[in-house]
């Protein structure tokens, strides 16, 4: 059976990978959904302060199989308008 190789990374490096034995690519890109999930569950509130996670799934010769690109915005406190936010933030980058 072939294998696939999950890498998972998040803005700045790779946290983590695994290799699994599956019998194609579509059973693969099922497995990389799943593994996203798991991946989301686990940084839980942690993700937010980078914002990104992408699950690469590669086959044996390295070739691309598919990926996952989950990009997360966050919005400004409750009360604050995005104007407000934007403000402080321009203000704090130069203070």
């Amino acid at each position: 059976m072939p294998q696939y190789q999950f890498a998972i990374h998040d803005r700045s490096a790779e946290i983590g990978s695994k290799i699994e034995e599956l019998p194609g690519p579509g059973e693969a890109k099922v497995l990389a959904v799943e593994t996203a999930g798991q991946v989301l569950k686990i940084v839980d509130g942690s993700f937010w302060a980078d914002g990104l996670l992408k699950v690469v799934v590669t086959d044996q010769a390295g070739s691309l199989i598919c990926a996952i690109l989950i990009n997360g915005i966050d919005t400004p406190a409750i009360g604050t308008s995005q104007q407000q936010a934007d403000g402080a933030k321009n203000t704090a980058d130069t203070g």
